[in-house]
């Protein structure tokens, strides 16, 4: 799930399996345009529809779709109507997706696809390592974490063209060896957790320090509020301003994904529920198509 503003409106996009999609211009309260390319499958394992990632850039949602089968990205203006922009079987290896600024990078593993243009023309790039995916630091900065037989961490600022690599210790590897990307303080810190352990850097991954784990365990996902990260956790929600010291702000559900900000609002994403909040830290549940594949 991605929000994107243009002009002087808010449109929030859900994307998920078998080609679903719909869109909200309300802040996330109530959802239209509902649509399913394919539905009867299971889409937990090796599928053409499996979701992989939505990322919005330069006036477009693009969605890649497929896991172990013939793959894809797609494009859409305004999450309704929806163009191939790398055709099925062009889509190669994603499992995670950046935007940056000028660019969407989608990547997974040794292998890489970027374009420059919203999704018009496309290029290949390997980033180090073996990767388990891209995430973003700050607007500018995509960083990959390869925790292969030659554990590092690396980071581009340039969407992709070029990278630095350094690599990671037992204690940095135990640390950033979850499922979850780390979380991003506006591009001043990254936080780990994994293991149970924290661990902090101010330098792009070059170096680490230990951090405070979020309490409680059991983190769903990372948000990003200005300078800070906002952890959702089976105990509510908390939030660090250092990955050091973290600060109970109240109880939320254990959201897989939440995107938005103070002015436009924030959505969250809990398999087949889509819940919304004004702060990101009450929430209730979003008027929405409850039919079709998991979101």
């Amino acid at each position: 799930m991605d929000g994107l503003a243009p002009d002087e409106a808010v449109l929030f996009v859900a994307f998920g399996h078998g080609g679903r999609s719909m869109v909200s211009c309300d802040g996330g309260h109530h959802w239209v345009g509902h649509r399913v390319e394919e539905t009867g499958a299971s889409y937990w394992g090796h599928h053409e529809w499996t979701a992989r990632e939505l990322v919005a850039q330069g006036g477009w949602f693009l969605a890649a779709s497929g896991w172990g089968a013939p793959k894809r990205v797609r494009r859409s203006r305004d999450g309704i109507v929806w163009e191939d922009a790398l055709a099925r079987g062009e889509g190669g290896a994603t499992w995670s997706g950046v935007a940056t600024e000028n660019a969407v990078v989608l990547g997974q593993a040794t292998r890489g696809q970027r374009s420059l243009d919203g999704g018009e023309t496309w290029e290949r790039f390997s980033p180090p390592g073996h990767g388990k995916g891209l995430f973003g630091y700050g607007r500018g900065t995509v960083i990959v974490v390869s925790l292969g037989s030659e554990p590092l961490v690396a980071w581009s600022d340039d969407d992709g063209a070029s990278w630095t690599a350094s690599p990671l210790t037992g204690a940095e590897r135990r640390c950033l060896d979850s499922a979850r990307a780390p979380g991003d303080g506006g591009g001043h810190f990254l936080f780990g957790s994994g293991r149970g352990d924290g661990c902090v850097s101010g330098d792009k991954g070059r170096s680490w320090e230990r951090g405070a784990p979020v309490p409680g365990g059991g983190v769903a996902s990372f948000a990003t509020v200005g300078t800070r990260i906002r952890a959702y956790a089976s105990d509510g929600v908390f939030e660090t301003s250092d990955g050091r010291d973290w600060t109970w702000l109240g109880e939320a559900p254990a959201l897989a994904e939440v995107t938005g900000n103070e002015t436009s609002g924030h959505v969250g994403l809990a398999t087949r529920v889509v819940w919304v909040s004004d702060a990101g830290v009450s929430w209730t549940e979003a008027a929405h198509p409850r039919e079709g594949p998991a979101l």
